[in-house]
Protein backbone atom coordinates (compact mmCIF):
# COMPACT_ATOMS: atom_id res chain seq x y z
CA UNK A 1 0.00 0.00 0.00
CA UNK A 2 1.59 3.37 -1.07
CA UNK A 3 0.65 6.36 1.44
CA UNK A 4 1.91 9.57 1.96
CA UNK A 5 5.28 10.61 4.48
CA UNK A 6 3.38 12.85 6.17
CA UNK A 7 0.19 10.05 6.82
CA UNK A 8 2.52 7.66 8.21
CA UNK A 9 4.38 10.21 10.65
CA UNK A 10 1.49 11.83 11.86
CA UNK A 11 1.71 12.79 15.74
CA UNK A 12 -1.67 9.91 16.34
CA UNK A 13 0.95 7.13 15.95
CA UNK A 14 3.66 5.52 17.95
CA UNK A 15 6.57 3.91 16.68
CA UNK A 16 9.16 1.15 18.10
CA UNK A 17 12.49 -0.20 16.50
CA UNK A 18 12.36 -3.86 17.69
CA UNK A 19 15.86 -4.79 19.26
CA UNK A 20 16.91 -7.00 16.03
CA UNK A 21 17.33 -4.42 14.01
CA UNK A 22 20.55 -3.08 13.12
CA UNK A 23 22.02 0.51 15.53
CA UNK A 24 21.20 3.73 13.41
CA UNK A 25 24.28 4.11 11.11
CA UNK A 26 23.31 6.50 8.45
CA UNK A 27 26.30 8.80 7.47
CA UNK A 28 26.35 12.56 5.84
CA UNK A 29 26.06 11.00 2.50
CA UNK A 30 22.82 9.05 3.20
CA UNK A 31 21.09 12.27 4.63
CA UNK A 32 22.18 14.36 2.14
CA UNK A 33 20.53 11.95 -0.16
CA UNK A 34 17.61 11.57 1.13
CA UNK A 35 17.37 15.71 1.69
CA UNK A 36 17.54 16.07 -2.00
CA UNK A 37 14.82 13.31 -2.67
CA UNK A 38 12.46 15.05 -0.24
CA UNK A 39 13.69 18.32 -2.35
CA UNK A 40 12.50 16.56 -5.63
CA UNK A 41 9.66 15.95 -4.03
CA UNK A 42 8.32 19.19 -3.19
CA UNK A 43 9.89 20.58 -6.33
CA UNK A 44 7.56 17.95 -8.32
CA UNK A 45 4.46 18.89 -5.45
CA UNK A 46 4.78 22.60 -6.54
CA UNK A 47 5.09 22.05 -10.29
CA UNK A 48 1.97 23.15 -11.64
CA UNK A 49 2.68 21.21 -15.09
CA UNK A 50 3.61 18.04 -13.40
CA UNK A 51 0.79 16.13 -14.22
CA UNK A 52 2.36 12.80 -12.01
CA UNK A 53 -0.41 12.10 -9.16
CA UNK A 54 2.17 9.55 -8.02
CA UNK A 55 4.16 11.27 -5.77
CA UNK A 56 7.83 10.37 -5.17
CA UNK A 57 8.91 6.94 -4.04
CA UNK A 58 11.44 7.88 -0.80
CA UNK A 59 11.50 4.10 -0.38
CA UNK A 60 10.03 1.14 1.28
CA UNK A 61 9.18 1.53 5.05
CA UNK A 62 7.66 -1.42 6.43
CA UNK A 63 5.53 -1.36 9.24
CA UNK A 64 3.61 -3.81 11.73
CA UNK A 65 0.83 -3.21 13.89
CA UNK A 66 1.19 -4.22 17.35
CA UNK A 67 -1.91 -5.31 19.67
CA UNK A 68 -1.31 -2.08 21.73
CA UNK A 69 -1.63 0.02 18.65
CA UNK A 70 2.23 0.49 18.24
CA UNK A 71 3.88 0.20 14.55
CA UNK A 72 7.26 -1.81 14.94
CA UNK A 73 9.67 -0.60 11.96
CA UNK A 74 10.43 -3.88 10.06
CA UNK A 75 12.17 -2.46 7.32
CA UNK A 76 13.37 1.15 6.45
CA UNK A 77 14.36 1.93 10.14
CA UNK A 78 17.29 3.95 9.10
CA UNK A 79 15.43 5.98 6.65
CA UNK A 80 12.16 6.54 9.35
CA UNK A 81 14.61 7.55 11.76
CA UNK A 82 16.29 9.87 9.90
CA UNK A 83 12.76 11.27 8.47
CA UNK A 84 11.91 11.46 12.16
CA UNK A 85 14.50 13.45 13.59
CA UNK A 86 14.43 16.07 9.54
CA UNK A 87 10.75 16.76 10.99
CA UNK A 88 11.75 17.26 14.72
CA UNK A 89 14.70 19.20 13.84
CA UNK A 90 12.53 21.89 11.41
CA UNK A 91 9.25 21.64 14.13
CA UNK A 92 12.00 22.90 16.76
CA UNK A 93 13.47 25.72 14.12
CA UNK A 94 9.97 26.69 13.04
CA UNK A 95 8.95 26.89 16.85
CA UNK A 96 11.84 28.70 17.87
CA UNK A 97 13.85 30.74 15.66
CA UNK A 98 16.81 31.29 17.67
CA UNK A 99 17.64 27.66 17.87
CA UNK A 100 20.63 26.29 15.63
CA UNK A 101 20.06 23.15 13.87
CA UNK A 102 23.24 23.28 12.25
CA UNK A 103 25.07 21.90 15.58
CA UNK A 104 23.80 18.51 14.56
CA UNK A 105 25.65 18.66 11.43
CA UNK A 106 29.07 18.70 12.50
Amino acid sequence: MQTRVSDVFSSNNLFSIPNYQRDYAWGAHNITELWEDLEEAKALSEDKNNSNEMGHFLGTIVLAKRDDGVYDIIDGQQRATTIYLLRYALNALKNNKDRNINIFFR
